[in-house]
């Protein structure tokens, strides 16, 4: 869905709904110094400035694990989920929508769109894992500072 066709309210979701997010292997960078898996700052990225989540109230609402949003995935090939608040999301700028999709009704969209590096690394760094792939670091980011800056 274009943004443009997310101009209702009530589209939009609250700040305190978890929003989770799958990660490819792609998206996971060798941290040598903590010798493990980090996220890197194209987690957060799709095409045309809309991430791709689910979202969690949704999910509770229907009973359904968040780890559902891996089914179509194998975890065996280094797929893990994160989670952040569309709080965290909005702190950096972004908007998050609700876009239902008729193979998944909990389907949302975040609209990074102008967002800087250090805002993806920032929503990096408020993620956790629900579902951690195998030689990925725990916590999952890496750390920055107040100006969005990795700390060594």
């Amino acid at each position: 869905m274009s943004v443009s066709g997310l101009c209702d309210d009530s589209a939009v979701v609250a700040d305190d709904v978890t929003i989770y997010r799958r990660v490819p292997p792609k998206n996971l960078k060798y941290d040598a110094r903590r010798g493990c898996n980090r996220l890197g700052s194209a987690t957060y990225t799709d095409a045309d400035d809309e991430t791709s989540v689910d979202l969690g109230d949704c999910l509770d609402d229907r009973g359904v694990p968040p780890e559902s949003a891996l089914l179509e995935f194998s975890t065996d090939e280094g797929w893990g989920l994160v989670e952040i608040t569309v709080a965290d999301a909005k702190a950096v700028g972004a908007t998050v929508y609700r876009d239902p999709l008729d193979e998944n009704q909990c389907h949302g969209i975040v609209i990074v769109e102008g967002l800087t590096r250090a805002s993806h690394l920032t929503l990096c760094a408020k993620s956790r894992w629900v579902v951690q792939p195998e030689g990925a670091c725990d916590p999952p980011h890496i750390r920055i500072d107040r100006y969005g800056h990795p700390i060594p």
